[in-house]
Protein backbone atom coordinates (compact mmCIF):
# COMPACT_ATOMS: atom_id res chain seq x y z
CA UNK A 1 0.00 0.00 0.00
CA UNK A 2 2.67 1.90 0.75
CA UNK A 3 4.41 1.38 -2.38
CA UNK A 4 1.14 2.10 -4.16
CA UNK A 5 0.83 5.82 -2.39
CA UNK A 6 4.18 6.70 -3.41
CA UNK A 7 3.76 6.04 -7.19
CA UNK A 8 0.52 8.24 -7.34
CA UNK A 9 0.41 11.64 -9.13
CA UNK A 10 -0.91 14.48 -7.69
CA UNK A 11 -4.17 14.60 -9.61
CA UNK A 12 -4.53 11.28 -7.80
CA UNK A 13 -3.83 12.15 -4.21
CA UNK A 14 -6.09 15.12 -5.12
CA UNK A 15 -9.26 13.17 -6.24
CA UNK A 16 -8.27 10.92 -2.90
CA UNK A 17 -8.46 14.04 -0.89
CA UNK A 18 -11.99 14.97 -1.93
CA UNK A 19 -13.48 11.38 -1.81
CA UNK A 20 -12.48 11.72 1.70
CA UNK A 21 -13.89 15.17 2.12
CA UNK A 22 -17.09 14.01 0.59
CA UNK A 23 -17.29 10.53 2.68
CA UNK A 24 -16.89 12.74 6.07
CA UNK A 25 -19.45 15.65 4.95
CA UNK A 26 -21.87 12.86 4.31
CA UNK A 27 -21.68 10.94 7.41
CA UNK A 28 -21.59 14.31 9.70
CA UNK A 29 -24.92 15.12 7.54
CA UNK A 30 -26.16 11.46 8.36
CA UNK A 31 -25.39 11.92 12.00
CA UNK A 32 -27.00 15.38 12.17
CA UNK A 33 -30.19 14.10 11.01
CA UNK A 34 -29.91 11.43 13.70
CA UNK A 35 -30.00 8.34 11.27
CA UNK A 36 -27.50 6.34 12.42
CA UNK A 37 -29.04 6.56 16.40
CA UNK A 38 -32.43 5.99 14.80
CA UNK A 39 -31.25 2.81 12.63
CA UNK A 40 -29.48 1.05 15.94
CA UNK A 41 -32.86 2.30 18.03
CA UNK A 42 -34.84 0.40 15.95
CA UNK A 43 -32.31 -2.78 15.28
CA UNK A 44 -32.59 -3.18 18.72
CA UNK A 45 -36.27 -3.37 19.14
CA UNK A 46 -36.30 -5.57 16.36
CA UNK A 47 -33.35 -7.53 18.19
CA UNK A 48 -35.94 -7.57 21.06
CA UNK A 49 -39.02 -8.67 19.73
CA UNK A 50 -37.33 -11.65 18.02
CA UNK A 51 -35.37 -13.13 21.06
CA UNK A 52 -38.87 -12.64 23.03
CA UNK A 53 -40.48 -14.82 20.54
CA UNK A 54 -37.95 -16.95 20.38
CA UNK A 55 -38.24 -17.62 24.08
CA UNK A 56 -42.19 -17.46 23.81
CA UNK A 57 -43.26 -19.71 21.27
CA UNK A 58 -42.21 -22.80 23.34
CA UNK A 59 -44.71 -21.38 26.07
CA UNK A 60 -47.20 -20.26 23.94
CA UNK A 61 -48.21 -23.53 22.20
CA UNK A 62 -47.76 -27.02 23.28
CA UNK A 63 -47.57 -28.58 19.76
CA UNK A 64 -43.99 -29.94 19.42
CA UNK A 65 -44.32 -30.70 15.75
CA UNK A 66 -44.57 -26.81 15.25
CA UNK A 67 -42.10 -26.07 17.77
CA UNK A 68 -39.76 -28.49 15.90
CA UNK A 69 -40.66 -27.02 12.87
CA UNK A 70 -39.25 -23.35 13.72
CA UNK A 71 -35.99 -25.24 14.67
CA UNK A 72 -35.77 -25.98 11.09
CA UNK A 73 -36.40 -22.46 10.25
CA UNK A 74 -33.74 -20.55 12.34
CA UNK A 75 -31.62 -23.13 10.86
CA UNK A 76 -32.57 -21.52 7.23
CA UNK A 77 -32.37 -18.08 9.09
CA UNK A 78 -28.53 -19.11 9.29
CA UNK A 79 -28.34 -19.81 6.07
CA UNK A 80 -30.34 -16.67 4.87
CA UNK A 81 -27.45 -14.58 7.04
CA UNK A 82 -25.12 -16.20 4.92
CA UNK A 83 -26.51 -15.26 2.17
CA UNK A 84 -26.88 -11.47 2.85
CA UNK A 85 -23.58 -11.43 4.42
CA UNK A 86 -22.26 -11.46 0.81
CA UNK A 87 -24.70 -10.03 -1.10
CA UNK A 88 -26.67 -7.69 0.70
CA UNK A 89 -23.60 -6.09 2.55
CA UNK A 90 -21.04 -7.53 -0.37
CA UNK A 91 -22.93 -6.76 -3.06
CA UNK A 92 -22.14 -9.60 -4.85
CA UNK A 93 -24.92 -11.27 -6.23
CA UNK A 94 -24.48 -14.98 -5.50
CA UNK A 95 -27.18 -17.22 -7.11
CA UNK A 96 -24.59 -20.23 -5.95
CA UNK A 97 -25.04 -20.75 -1.85
CA UNK A 98 -27.08 -23.94 -2.54
CA UNK A 99 -23.94 -25.53 -3.30
CA UNK A 100 -22.39 -24.82 0.25
CA UNK A 101 -25.71 -25.35 1.96
CA UNK A 102 -25.84 -28.74 0.33
CA UNK A 103 -22.69 -29.40 0.40
CA UNK A 104 -22.66 -29.48 4.34
CA UNK A 105 -25.19 -31.73 4.29
CA UNK A 106 -23.81 -34.36 1.81
CA UNK A 107 -20.26 -33.76 3.46
CA UNK A 108 -22.15 -35.02 6.95
CA UNK A 109 -23.85 -37.62 5.38
CA UNK A 110 -20.40 -39.56 4.05
CA UNK A 111 -18.55 -39.26 6.82
CA UNK A 112 -21.05 -40.56 9.20
CA UNK A 113 -22.80 -43.49 6.39
CA UNK A 114 -19.70 -44.64 4.77
CA UNK A 115 -17.72 -47.53 5.42
CA UNK A 116 -14.03 -47.30 4.86
CA UNK A 117 -10.23 -46.11 6.39
CA UNK A 118 -11.13 -43.91 9.44
CA UNK A 119 -14.97 -43.63 8.10
CA UNK A 120 -17.66 -43.57 9.46
CA UNK A 121 -16.89 -40.39 11.88
CA UNK A 122 -18.66 -39.21 15.13
CA UNK A 123 -21.10 -36.83 14.21
CA UNK A 124 -19.24 -33.67 16.13
CA UNK A 125 -16.04 -34.46 14.10
CA UNK A 126 -18.32 -34.68 10.88
CA UNK A 127 -19.89 -31.50 11.25
CA UNK A 128 -16.10 -29.74 11.90
CA UNK A 129 -15.12 -31.27 8.46
CA UNK A 130 -17.66 -30.94 6.59
CA UNK A 131 -17.58 -26.79 8.12
CA UNK A 132 -14.29 -26.96 6.77
CA UNK A 133 -14.77 -28.44 3.40
CA UNK A 134 -17.22 -25.80 2.53
CA UNK A 135 -15.45 -23.19 3.56
CA UNK A 136 -12.11 -24.71 1.23
CA UNK A 137 -14.24 -24.93 -1.61
CA UNK A 138 -16.01 -21.25 -0.89
CA UNK A 139 -11.51 -19.90 -0.52
CA UNK A 140 -10.97 -21.45 -3.94
CA UNK A 141 -13.54 -20.13 -6.02
CA UNK A 142 -13.07 -16.81 -4.33
CA UNK A 143 -9.41 -16.89 -5.45
CA UNK A 144 -10.62 -17.70 -8.99
CA UNK A 145 -13.17 -15.29 -9.20
CA UNK A 146 -11.61 -12.00 -7.29
CA UNK A 147 -8.01 -12.17 -7.86
CA UNK A 148 -5.83 -10.84 -11.33
CA UNK A 149 -6.88 -8.14 -13.54
CA UNK A 150 -9.89 -9.99 -14.86
CA UNK A 151 -11.41 -10.63 -11.29
CA UNK A 152 -15.24 -11.04 -11.90
CA UNK A 153 -18.18 -8.59 -10.70
CA UNK A 154 -22.60 -8.28 -10.89
CA UNK A 155 -23.22 -10.88 -13.27
CA UNK A 156 -20.29 -12.42 -14.38
CA UNK A 157 -20.11 -13.18 -10.63
CA UNK A 158 -23.57 -14.58 -10.55
CA UNK A 159 -23.05 -16.49 -13.54
CA UNK A 160 -19.70 -18.50 -11.79
CA UNK A 161 -21.84 -19.13 -8.66
CA UNK A 162 -24.54 -20.37 -10.81
CA UNK A 163 -23.00 -22.93 -12.56
CA UNK A 164 -21.08 -23.88 -9.61
CA UNK A 165 -24.24 -24.87 -7.43
CA UNK A 166 -25.35 -26.92 -11.15
CA UNK A 167 -22.55 -28.81 -11.30
CA UNK A 168 -22.72 -29.63 -7.43
CA UNK A 169 -26.42 -31.19 -7.98
CA UNK A 170 -25.20 -32.74 -11.15
CA UNK A 171 -21.92 -34.44 -9.22
CA UNK A 172 -24.34 -35.31 -6.09
CA UNK A 173 -26.92 -37.12 -8.59
CA UNK A 174 -24.27 -38.68 -10.49
CA UNK A 175 -22.25 -39.94 -7.32
CA UNK A 176 -23.42 -43.17 -7.03
CA UNK A 177 -22.91 -45.06 -3.83
CA UNK A 178 -20.50 -42.08 -2.70
CA UNK A 179 -23.53 -39.50 -2.85
CA UNK A 180 -26.41 -42.00 -3.20
CA UNK A 181 -27.10 -40.57 -6.50
CA UNK A 182 -30.73 -39.75 -6.91
CA UNK A 183 -31.84 -41.09 -3.83
CA UNK A 184 -29.67 -38.98 -1.10
CA UNK A 185 -28.18 -40.15 1.77
CA UNK A 186 -29.88 -41.23 5.05
CA UNK A 187 -28.53 -39.72 7.81
CA UNK A 188 -28.30 -42.53 10.47
CA UNK A 189 -26.61 -40.15 13.50
CA UNK A 190 -28.73 -37.90 16.00
CA UNK A 191 -28.28 -34.71 16.88
CA UNK A 192 -27.86 -35.85 20.82
CA UNK A 193 -25.68 -36.51 24.30
CA UNK A 194 -25.94 -39.40 25.13
CA UNK A 195 -27.13 -39.87 28.45
CA UNK A 196 -27.61 -36.18 28.57
CA UNK A 197 -30.56 -35.14 26.35
CA UNK A 198 -31.85 -35.29 23.30
CA UNK A 199 -31.18 -32.68 20.85
CA UNK A 200 -32.68 -33.86 17.42
CA UNK A 201 -36.40 -33.24 18.02
CA UNK A 202 -38.87 -31.26 19.92
CA UNK A 203 -37.95 -28.43 22.22
CA UNK A 204 -34.36 -29.72 21.99
CA UNK A 205 -33.84 -29.70 18.50
CA UNK A 206 -35.88 -25.98 18.49
CA UNK A 207 -33.54 -23.94 21.47
CA UNK A 208 -29.72 -25.81 19.76
CA UNK A 209 -31.55 -23.97 16.97
CA UNK A 210 -31.78 -21.23 18.52
CA UNK A 211 -28.65 -20.94 20.12
CA UNK A 212 -27.24 -21.50 17.22
CA UNK A 213 -29.12 -18.66 15.07
CA UNK A 214 -28.16 -15.80 18.04
CA UNK A 215 -24.75 -17.31 18.09
CA UNK A 216 -24.62 -16.22 14.34
CA UNK A 217 -26.33 -13.25 13.96
CA UNK A 218 -23.84 -12.11 16.90
CA UNK A 219 -20.54 -13.07 14.86
CA UNK A 220 -21.63 -11.55 11.45
CA UNK A 221 -22.50 -8.57 13.66
CA UNK A 222 -19.59 -8.20 14.79
CA UNK A 223 -17.70 -8.87 11.37
CA UNK A 224 -20.28 -6.22 9.55
CA UNK A 225 -19.08 -3.66 12.49
CA UNK A 226 -15.39 -4.16 12.31
CA UNK A 227 -12.70 -2.19 10.09
CA UNK A 228 -13.26 -5.21 7.45
CA UNK A 229 -17.12 -5.11 7.34
CA UNK A 230 -16.88 -1.29 7.24
CA UNK A 231 -14.69 -1.82 4.14
CA UNK A 232 -16.83 -4.02 2.65
CA UNK A 233 -20.08 -1.69 2.59
CA UNK A 234 -17.37 0.84 1.19
CA UNK A 235 -16.94 -2.20 -1.53
CA UNK A 236 -20.58 -2.19 -2.12
CA UNK A 237 -21.44 1.34 -2.87
CA UNK A 238 -18.45 2.27 -4.79
CA UNK A 239 -15.76 -0.65 -5.41
CA UNK A 240 -13.25 1.24 -7.29
CA UNK A 241 -13.15 4.18 -4.75
CA UNK A 242 -12.13 1.63 -1.94
CA UNK A 243 -8.99 0.53 -4.37
CA UNK A 244 -8.18 4.02 -5.20
CA UNK A 245 -7.78 4.66 -1.20
CA UNK A 246 -5.37 1.66 -1.00
CA UNK A 247 -7.22 -1.08 0.39
CA UNK A 248 -6.98 -5.00 -0.38
CA UNK A 249 -10.30 -5.34 -2.03
CA UNK A 250 -10.07 -8.61 -2.93
CA UNK A 251 -8.44 -10.28 0.42
CA UNK A 252 -11.80 -8.33 2.03
CA UNK A 253 -13.88 -9.90 -0.58
CA UNK A 254 -12.06 -13.26 -0.25
CA UNK A 255 -13.03 -12.96 3.26
CA UNK A 256 -16.25 -12.25 3.28
CA UNK A 257 -16.59 -15.16 0.64
CA UNK A 258 -15.13 -17.80 3.09
CA UNK A 259 -17.60 -16.84 6.09
CA UNK A 260 -20.66 -16.82 3.94
CA UNK A 261 -19.77 -20.48 2.56
CA UNK A 262 -18.76 -21.52 6.28
CA UNK A 263 -21.65 -20.29 7.85
CA UNK A 264 -24.18 -21.98 4.93
CA UNK A 265 -22.64 -25.30 5.36
CA UNK A 266 -22.68 -25.20 8.79
CA UNK A 267 -26.32 -24.77 8.56
CA UNK A 268 -26.50 -27.51 5.73
CA UNK A 269 -24.86 -29.99 8.02
CA UNK A 270 -27.01 -29.69 10.77
CA UNK A 271 -30.23 -29.17 8.94
CA UNK A 272 -29.97 -32.02 7.18
CA UNK A 273 -29.07 -34.17 10.22
CA UNK A 274 -32.05 -33.44 11.86
CA UNK A 275 -33.92 -33.71 8.60
CA UNK A 276 -33.04 -37.47 8.02
CA UNK A 277 -31.81 -37.22 4.38
CA UNK A 278 -29.96 -35.45 1.71
CA UNK A 279 -30.53 -35.51 -1.91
Amino acid sequence: TLRRAATRSPRTHARIARAKETMTLHRTETEDAGGPSLRRNRTRQTEVAVLGFILLLPLLTGDAALIERFGGYFLLAIFAISVDLIWGYGGLFTFGHAAFFGGGGYLVGMLTTRDGWVLPLPLGLAIILAVAGTATLALAMSYFVFSGRLALRGVEFAVVTLAVAVMAERLANAGGSVSGGQNGILMEERLDIPGVISLHKGSGFYFLAAILLIITYVVVKRFVASDAGLILLGIRSNEDRIDLLGYDVPRIKRRTFVLSGALAGFAGSVYFTQFGIVS
